[in-house]
């Protein structure tokens, strides 16, 4: 569907007050494009930052954590499309994470020095 398309029924959903879902990730998908490479990069680690922080232990185990989750994903990605997460949830962070920024680091090397840059 084409942008204007898209723009068209983003219009009908503000004025009937329901938004598609698909949608509403088309527009959510839009809206980021908008923003800089560095701030993708600088939520996107605050959201792992947070979505660490869910979990108890050192700063490898929780690391590793975030590192399962990314797999999860990798392995359905079905589940990063439709999944639909509590938002403060650990999940529901990686999630936002993946959605705001699609090249999460994925080796535990650099996903330590994310959550130890604070």
């Amino acid at each position: 569907m084409s942008d204007a398309e898209q723009i068209a029924r983003l219009r009908v959903a503000c004025a009937t007050g329901r938004l598609p879902l698909d949608l509403g990730h088309w527009a959510l998908a839009r809206a980021l494009e908008t923003l800089a490479a560095a701030e993708r990069r600088a939520q996107r680690d605050d959201l792992l930052r947070r979505a660490a922080g869910l979990f108890e232990g050192t700063t490898y185990a929780r690391a590793s954590a975030i590192l399962d989750l990314i797999a999860l994903f990798d392995a359905a990605p079905g589940l990063l499309i439709c999944g639909c997460f509590p938002p403060q949830s650990a999940e529901g962070l990686v999630q936002a994470a993946l959605r705001l920024h699609a090249k999460l680091p994925r080796t535990r090397r650099r996903l330590l020095s994310i959550l130890a840059a604070n």
